[in-house]
């Protein structure tokens, strides 16, 4: 986990926030349920970057967005600036103090991470166990044949997960009957659509990444999603529009909100107006042109969502810069030995030997801090990186001589594409030899050279 990760987790939830949002307008116009919608994009924002982090090759991409991004900044080559690694003939660390820095920012995330989960697990925790304290408090009655538990002033809502229970409070008792009815018959919607489970599972979800903040809006977007298509269901047994709305007004504006994860009506107060006018909005003249057009902005986020989530290096954001090594001595240089289908293996028998050791000599430990920042920065995923020696495409570094070696590029990401096209976009390794040691040591074809490396 890095702070690189979050920041796409966040962009991943963004974007499928917008497309949520707008296969919300659409779902609207149609008369379909929204809830999915938005369990769909929260499902998204989670599993995405999870994936992502753990299991790369299962996540898709598309390239929508590095195609955005091309037309916007034009074909000029981009080398990105920001992680330039030069061995020096003393390395006591590996790749400067800027990788200990950049691992304990990690770790003080990824702690924050952590205490933010348990504090949002403990206010569900409780939540829930205030819910039912409320519910063992209330009395059981029936209303026109389905059975409530009257509180004296909580609800009305759904308390419970595995045996959900309608909750009304006494006023409701006293209540016309048609409005008595509409109460309840809204509630056992509820029931009947598992809002319960599908609130809890959301509540969990914010509460495992509780600082992406587009995870908590769809949450606010979820629960006024499961009230609206509750509205609409009612509606669709033949309920007044217009007597239905004047009670959504009337309870709203009487008896405390219960929960954040719990299904109740007319709460928050904030969702009221957005209820009643999609209960009353007409569509516009041109909706199924409307529609057509923002299904297709919603596939174009969904695909750079999964872009973004599954290679953030390649849409151009500062996640995978370029690599540039230079070696000081020869008997320091380091040689990709193999590149094997699963993994790119940059090591030498000897490295390994002086590794095992405790005490290695700076020179020593000037080879294992070039070998560990290699095997860092190159391809793990069972991709293979296009490979140059001076310039010239190669497809073994077997028979190159470690010694002869002047300097190693590791490139990838949106900078690799931008130099040699889409073939390069599981990276390229750019090797210049030493001048009468197995090669020109010119260097001439580098187009990063070119621009000022």
């Amino acid at each position: 986990m890095s702070a690189t990760w979050m920041l796409q987790a966040l962009l991943t939830g963004a974007l499928l926030s917008a497309g949520a949002l707008m296969a919300d307008r659409v779902a609207g116009w149609f008369g379909r349920p929204r809830r999915g919608i938005w369990a769909a994009a929260m499902a998204g924002s989670v599993l995405l970057p999870a994936l992502a982090l753990w299991a790369p090759g299962v996540v898709p991409g598309f390239g929508v967005l590095q195609t955005v991004l091309d037309r916007v900044r034009g074909i000029e080559p981009v080398v990105l600036e920001g992680l330039v690694a030069v061995i020096e003939a003393d390395p006591g660390s590996v790749a400067g103090s800027s990788f200990n820095a950049a691992s304990g920012f990690s770790m003080i995330l990824g702690a924050g991470w952590v205490a933010l989960s348990l504090v949002m697990l403990f206010a569900i925790a409780w939540t829930y166990a205030r819910l039912l304290s409320v519910r063992r408090r209330c009395a059981a009655a029936d209303i026109e044949g389905t059975t409530v538990l009257v509180s004296e002033s909580a609800g009305p809502a759904v308390l419970g997960l595995v045996r959900p229970a309608v909750v009304i409070p006494r006023w409701v008792l006293h209540s016309p009957a048609e409005e008595r009815d509409l109460i309840v018959r809204h509630e056992r919607e509820h029931i009947i659509g598992g809002d319960t489970w599908l609130l809890a599972l959301s509540a969990l979800a914010v509460a495992a990444m509780p600082w992406n903040l587009p995870l908590w809006w769809q949450h606010w977007r979820l629960r006024l999603a499961v009230e609206t298509d509750c509205d609409a269901r009612v509606l669709a047994h033949g309920a007044n529009r217009r007597a239905y709305g004047q009670i959504l007004i009337r309870t709203a504006s009487r008896g405390p909100f219960l929960s954040w994860v719990a299904p109740a009506w007319g709460k928050p107060a904030s969702h009221l107006q957005r209820r009643i006018l999609a209960m009353t909005a007409k569509r516009p003249m041109y909706y199924r042109l409307f529609s057509t057009l923002l299904v297709g902005f919603i596939v174009a986020s969904v695909a750079a969502a999964c872009d973004v989530a599954r290679h953030g290096q390649d849409t151009g954001f500062p996640t995978e810069p370029s690599l540039i090594i230079t070696t000081a001595q020869p008997e320091t240089t380091v040689l990709p030995r193999t590149v094997e289908g699963q993994a790119l293996e940059l090591e030498q028998p000897e490295v390994l030997e002086l590794e095992k050791r405790q005490e290695a000599t700076p020179a020593a430990r000037q080879v294992m801090g070039l070998n560990a920042v290699l095997r860092n920065n190159v391809p793990a995923n069972g991709a293979k990186p296009l490979i140059f020696v001076d310039g010239v495409r190669s497809e073994s570094l077997d028979n190159i001589d470690p010694a002869a070696i002047d300097m190693i590029e590791v490139i990838k990401g949106g900078a690799a594409v931008k130099l040699y096209g889409a073939e390069a976009q599981d990276g390229v390794i750019r090797i210049t030899m030493k001048a009468g040691r197995g090669g020109s040591g010119q260097g001439s074809s580098s187009p990063l050279q070119r621009t000022g490396r």
